[in-house]
């Protein structure tokens, strides 16, 4: 008996024909090829005979074009001299892998006076980080990102947010000056601290407790703190206890967070 079987044929290259006999040709000219995807090309002569045997190009080519730009670019502030940028891989390669990445920083919005460096050292993996040193304490400074590949660099991407001043917790307020006011309040005064730590100061915070390490565990009104504007350099402290003596300090407040406290001078008082 003879069978029967069914053939499936799948077409698995695909050329095209040109009238010039020599030169750079791009094809397909029409595109459609998957980037990234490796293809192998070969030539073929054509005359009134038929073809040539095919001379195969000698190595493989991909599609490829420059990256897009690096994902979720964040920045943060490491000290009064340090930023650090944080960023991810782009979504689009531009189908060849990642070289390395550059970072600029400018106090320019434009970029106009720029520094940049790159970060090459990419085998651990994303987020990628980068630490610009050598800054100035509370000067502005606008961060951005881009990727490399072997066709060349991509686009910039901005940092979120896209600036940041590089800074620290302030200085002691200076010339803390406690006096009593009544019998149940007492009164201190400060003078703004030598430095802000390259960020606006936005409070002062003021303690008091019947302990002169300030640990002590008396309640309300005896003990507590209260947050002041920074527009103001003087607090009175209320519904003291005569009888009680009271140590008091102050410490300012910027974006990092609270500072060192100094102890008044006197140190106590008592209402």
């Amino acid at each position: 008996d003879v069978g029967s079987a069914s053939v499936l044929a799948r077409l698995l290259t695909r050329g095209e024909s040109y009238e010039a006999c020599h030169g750079t040709l791009t094809v397909p000219s029409l595109g459609g090829l998957v980037k990234g995807l490796t293809y192998h090309a070969r030539v073929l002569a054509v005359n009134s005979e038929g073809y040539s045997l095919p001379a195969i190009a000698s190595e493989p080519q991909a599609p490829m074009i420059i990256p897009g730009p690096p994902t979720s670019v964040s920045l943060d502030v490491a000290s009064d001299t340090e930023l650090i940028v944080m960023f991810a891989p782009p979504s689009d390669n531009g189908g060849a892998g990642i070289t390395k990445y550059m970072v600029e920083w400018s106090p320019s919005s434009d970029f106009s006076n720029v520094e940049s460096s790159s970060v090459e050292y990419l085998v651990g993996g994303a987020p990628f980080y980068k630490t610009i040193e050598g800054l100035s304490p509370g000067m502005n400074y606008y961060v951005r990102a881009s990727a490399v590949n072997e066709m060349g660099q991509g686009l910039w991407q901005s940092s979120t947010p896209p600036s940041l001043n590089p800074h620290r917790t302030p200085d002691p307020p200076r010339s803390i000056v406690l006096a009593s006011t009544s019998e149940t309040m007492v009164t201190v005064g400060w003078s703004p601290p030598m430095s802000d730590g390259g960020d606006p100061i936005t409070k002062y915070r003021v303690e008091w407790d019947e302990r002169e390490d300030f640990i002590s565990y008396a309640m309300p009104p005896n003990k507590g703190y209260r947050d002041i504007d920074a527009s103001n350099e003087s607090f009175t402290i209320e519904l003291l206890n005569k009888r009680k003596t009271y140590f008091v300090r102050v410490g300012a407040i910027n974006s990092a967070g609270m500072g060192m406290s100094r102890i008044a001078n006197p140190s106590n008082v008592i209402p």
